[in-house]
């Protein structure tokens, strides 16, 4: 789950894999506004099969609320 969220965050903000940290937020990457989070969710949507609620999708701050959040639905089955 890790590597595919890690790629469509790499593809979708232009980074390489090893620019990516747990801390990483909106503040170190500039294309990270309000419009590349929606696109960040509207990726995960759709290649996890998940729907994130408004809750989830403000709970996203750092690149490793993605990882917590992907992981309560995938480990929960929604």
């Amino acid at each position: 789950m890790k590597e595919e969220a890690d790629e469509i965050f790499c593809a979708l903000f232009d980074l390489e894999p090893e620019d990516l940290n747990d801390d990483l937020s909106p503040d170190q990457v500039p294309e990270w506004d309000s419009i590349g989070h929606m696109s960040l969710v509207s990726g995960l949507e759709s290649q996890f099969g998940v729907q994130l609620s408004t809750g989830e999708i403000l709970e996203i701050q750092q690149l490793k609320d993605v990882y917590k959040v992907l992981e309560r639905h995938l480990s929960s089955g929604q």
